[in-house]
């Protein structure tokens, strides 16, 4: 086959590359889907226990059995697998099926087995844990919300715990005693790296793991970018279950943590039940076989079946011009909103000769087509757009159509709630909005709007919501008659072009429509190009086909693998694929991954080649040391090459970051690299290349350019500044950018600091990662450096240009008091404390009392700690032998503080996501710029460690006199910094000098 592609503009732009089918293998057919059962609603008591009955009876949970006191279709017909038994289970069914109380079945019966354990095991007894994983933060956070809700009372209480992913340690205390466990992939992989370790019983005592919207493991798929995810974590708050992953990145961390769940089990010979839920597969097959569930357990049910029918719309448009075409469809959007998207509906409309609106120039009545208003036309719905900005353009052409047939309010269902609720919402355009029907959502939103919003909506007291693209997730429990996807494309600035919504947001977006117990049939009306509805039928119509991107993405988890020595050699590297869905599929569809055949040397060469690929890129990054495994002196024969991890590796695997990231700080970083150059490697890390690029922003850009204080960086090594005219298509660039206007607390846009909150999310682990780099390398300039910019990225000040009294609640904001500030002395927080009451009150005298409140807050808060140090054995250091230092910590502590022996968060009122306070304990030579030693430790009321470091050589300082600087470095506030000199004598080596000795008598007899 020949495939030609010929340019209609230009003459003789034409090419032809030719297509062999010679060794194509076409993937197996796939299973039949599962036939839905015409079964008998099974009934609430069906439950049979009176407390679980209880749960779903309560309407404070805000069950849909609450409504309906029956099952759906689709619940009840894997009821009995689910309830009945303790087999793995895949259940595959369209978005708004109700899975979700599928899995609360499973739930319920994993609380019953272990109240039955608990009573025969009795003091014996060791709790089990559920654990819930799902691809994005929204999601998590929902479901936190639901089921502590719904099982926070159930026998006895059931403690709820999301997974922060920022702090391992911390989530594992968070762990003990919870019940339920919820996570993003990247947070349990966090977590659950290192299973062997003693102190981790916790992650090893899981009984049931339930995998939601698991097709996630094939990536975005169709139309999908390095942007389209990005977005689910950039709007991350308090309640959010960390900082997602992005792309195939993402696919491939929620493959390696439920392959591991399996593995862990088969390795402690303790049975997990794994339960996934998924939209309709064209391979479910192999998903089910790489969960372990039985074929009695799998329910990969056809996209047709839902638990409430719905009519769906395929409408198109030929306008090639997106600006144009998001114009051409609000009336067709605005027909669909009404319940009419055919526009059979619309009737002659003459309004009455006392009606003034109503005459035209002539003094003629004014006659018009307009939608009939009536119930069914004041049916709730959601209008999917494809950004933020088109939330607030959409929502004004919908009222303007409103108003255009005379019905203004047509959207208002409940005047009275209305008014009261958007009296508490802060952007002034959105309650101008709401007052006539309409909300907009989006991520950009502040938390109060959203939930203002979403509740309004909720209660049915306005009848539409428009909602950007990226929020179809953290909607998953919203549900309207009717959903509209306006256009189905977003631009993708690195492309420069317009891309299609990846298919699973698709799906997300359609399971809105139609509510469950409410609704006889849900609506749907997708929008897209004319050459785009074939494609949408097929996907729309057929199971989702689901392939591995853990061939693309095997470096990182493969180094988190080293590190933890679940790999040790090669074979064990094999050994790992193969509880991977990659392995399974690899025979089912060589071609996609690039096997010449499915014969066992085939599959063999396949894996060899790509774990030596691998090997040797960590390698040569230096993550991972190969070791021949040669026993020359013994004569032994040469065994497999053994694989350990390197102190890069550690590091990447840590904190989570790509080994691409710390390979780049560890070729950048020097030892004279200060404040300005930590900023440059940072903004040039990897995992920035997700940042958002969106239309026309570089003017805006421009000017914020304009108002930072340090130049930004070229997108390029060959172009200057000036003449890179892409200089803001290039990540590296926006986030420095970004960093800078956060330092200088300078006000974005809704988009920019939705992005801004996303880099900051990223940049702390980040600087966090580069200090232990600098540490490695023995460089101390760059490790205090990379701590002073963690402290700036939480207060949100620049070191050295601002004072430091800024960091204080409301005073950084109103430059007339940073003035009086200067006036007064007053440069610190430590001044401010030590103030008299009559000067503070001066100070303080133009804030409102909650101002002065959270400066109080602020103040208690800030840390004062007492050092006390002590060399052990001074009198006995050598060269090269381990010198310990005790170091005591005493925190003035307020003891109405209810936050117990460790502090909370720290207090960072422009840092938009809760970071748990930590320090350095830091040993270098100030005269040669080495760093001894790093420690990082939390810091409560008091605390007590000690830190060792190497004692350098006797000839390195007069009469081995040395003198070293200890620092105290906090990660999140500045000015509480301390050091202390270091003094201790460093006596030869004893043995060196009779050697030396014995080696001169040698000579003289000689």
């Amino acid at each position: 086959y020949f495939v030609t592609v010929t340019s209609d503009r230009w003459i003789g732009a034409e090419t032809r590359a030719a297509v062999s089918f010679k060794h194509l293998r076409l993937p197996d057919k796939a299973m039949p889907p599962t036939e839905l059962l015409d079964m008998q609603p099974l009934a609430m008591s069906d439950l049979r226990d009176p407390e679980f009955e209880a749960v779903y009876a309560d309407h404070r949970t805000d069950s849909p059995l609450c409504r309906s006191r029956t099952f759906n279709a689709i619940q009840t017909q894997t009821f009995h697998t689910m309830y009945r038994t303790d087999d793995s289970a895949l259940v595959a069914a369209s978005p708004g099926s109700g899975k979700t109380l599928v899995a609360e079945l499973a739930l319920l019966r994993f609380f019953k087995q272990e109240a039955l354990r608990a009573h025969e095991e009795g003091d014996g007894y060791v709790r089990r844990r559920a654990v819930y994983v799902a691809p994005f933060a929204a999601l998590v956070a929902q479901r936190a919300h639901d089921w502590r809700r719904r099982f926070g009372g159930l026998q006895g209480g059931k403690s709820v715990v999301v997974l922060s992913g920022d702090d391992a340690v911390a989530d594992l205390r968070r762990i003990e005693n919870a019940h339920i466990v919820l996570a993003t992939p990247a947070a349990w992989d966090a977590l659950s790296r290192r299973w062997r370790q003693r102190q981790r019983h916790a992650v090893r005592d899981v009984g049931l793991f339930i995998a939601d919207e698991l097709h996630w493991v094939g990536g975005a798929g169709l139309g999908s970018s390095a942007d389209d995810l990005v977005s689910s974590g950039a709007s991350a708050s308090a309640d959010d279950a960390g900082v997602d992953c992005v792309g195939d990145q993402l696919a491939a961390t929620y493959e390696v943590v439920v392959s591991r769940v399996r593995y862990m089990a088969a390795e402690l010979a303790r049975p997990v039940r794994v339960v996934a839920l998924s939209v309709p597969l064209l391979n479910a097959r192999d998903i089910a076989a790489w969960i372990g569930a039985p074929p009695a357990a799998v329910f990969n049910f056809h996209p047709a079946v839902r638990a409430v029918p719905l009519e769906l719309h395929i409408q198109t448009s030929t306008v090639a011009h997106f600006a144009s075409r998001m114009a051409a469809l609000a009336a067709p959007t605005y027909r669909a909103v009404c319940g009419d998207p055919a526009g059979e509906r619309r009737k002659r409309f003459v309004q009455g000769p006392g009606d003034a609106d109503a005459m035209d120039v002539d003094g003629d009545r004014a006659d018009r087509n307009v939608l009939v208003v009536d119930e069914d036309s004041r049916r709730p719905a959601i209008v999917f757009v494809s950004s933020r900005r088109q939330c607030r353009a959409v929502a004004g052409e919908l009222l303007t159509h409103a108003a255009a047939d005379g019905v203004p309010d047509r959207f208002v269902r409940d005047a009275d709630a209305v008014a009261s609720r958007a009296s508490t919402v802060g952007d002034a355009a959105l309650r101008e909005f709401l007052a006539h029907g309409v909300g907009y959502y989006h991520g950009a939103q502040s938390a109060g709007d959203r939930r203002a919003v979403l509740a309004l909506f909720a209660s049915g007291a306005i009848q539409v919501l428009v909602a950007s693209r990226e929020t179809c997730w953290a909607l998953d429990a919203v549900h309207a008659h009717a959903v509209v996807v306006m256009g189905a494309e977003r631009y993708n600035g690195r492309e420069h072009r317009y891309t299609d919504y990846a298919m699973p947001e698709v799906l997300q977006m359609i399971g809105r429509a139609a509510r469950p117990g409410t609704d006889a049939q849900g609506l749907c009306v997708l929008m897209c190009m004319a050459n785009k509805r074939e494609l949408y039928k097929k996907f729309l119509y057929e199971p989702l086909p689901v392939e591995s991107r853990l061939d693309t993405q095997l470096h990182d988890p493969m180094n988190s693998e080293v590190v933890a020595k679940t790999i040790a050699s090669k074979q064990d590297a094999v050994d790992y694929l193969t509880w991977t869905l990659m392995y399974r599929r690899l025979v089912q569809n060589p071609n996609y991954y690039g096997l010449q055949g499915t014969t066992h040397q085939h599959l063999s060469d396949y894996l060899s080649e790509l774990i030596e690929s691998t090997l040797n890129d960590l390698v040569a990054a230096k993550c991972v040391e190969m070791d021949t495994g040669e026993d020359e002196a013994m004569g032994a024969e040469e065994e497999e090459p053994g694989v350990a991890p390197t102190n890069l590796g550690m590091i990447a695997a840590y904190y989570q970051i790509r080994y691409l990231t710390v390979e780049m700080f560890a070729l950048s970083l020097s030892p004279k690299t200060k404040l300005r150059g930590i900023l440059d490697i940072v903004s040039a890390a990897d995992e920035f290349e997700a940042l958002p690029i969106r239309h026309r922003e570089s003017g805006l850009l421009a000017r914020l350019a304009n108002r930072v204080p340090v130049a930004l960086p070229s997108s390029s090594p060959r172009s200057t500044a000036g003449e890179d005219s892409s200089r803001w298509q290039s990540p590296r660039v926006r986030t420095h950018l970004l960093l800078q206007a956060h330092f200088s607390r300078l006000a974005l846009p809704a988009d920019l600091a939705a992005d801004q909150a996303w880099v900051l999310a990223r940049a702390v682990p980040l600087l966090q990662a580069m200090v232990d780099v600098a540490s490695s390398m023995g460089w101390l300039a760059p490790a205090l450096a990379a701590m002073e910019m963690s402290q700036m990225a939480v207060q949100a000040v620049w070191e050295g240009r601002d004072p430091l009294v800024k960091q204080l609640p409301h005073l950084g904001a109103d430059a007339r008091l940073l003035r009086l500030c200067a006036e007064m002395q007053v440069e610190s927080v430590f001044d401010v404390m030590d103030m008299e009451d009559a000067d503070r009150a001066r100070l303080l005298a133009g804030l409102a009392p909650a101002q002065i409140g959270d400066v109080a807050a602020y103040v208690n808060r800030y840390p004062n700690i007492e050092v006390e140090h002590e060399i052990l054995d001074a009198g006995d250091i050598t060269e090269g032998a381990a010198v310990a230092v005790r170091v005591s910590l005493d925190r003035e502590w307020d003891d109405d503080d209810d936050s117990g022996a460790v502090p909370g968060p720290a207090v960072a009122p422009f840092f938009p996501h809760p970071h748990a306070e930590a320090w350095w304990i830091v040993v270098g030579d100030p005269r040669t710029q080495t760093l001894a030693t790093v420690k990082r430790v939390g810091v409560g009321k008091q605390l007590t460690t000690t830190v060792e470091f190497t004692a350098p050589s006797a000839s390195s300082a007069p009469k081995g006199e040395c003198v070293y600087k200890m620092y105290l470095m906090c990660d999140a506030y500045l000015g509480c910094d301390q050091e202390f000199d270091l003094e201790f004598t460093v006596n030869p080596d004893d043995d060196e000098d009779e050697e030396e000795d014995d080696d001169g008598g040698d000579d003289e007899s000689v």
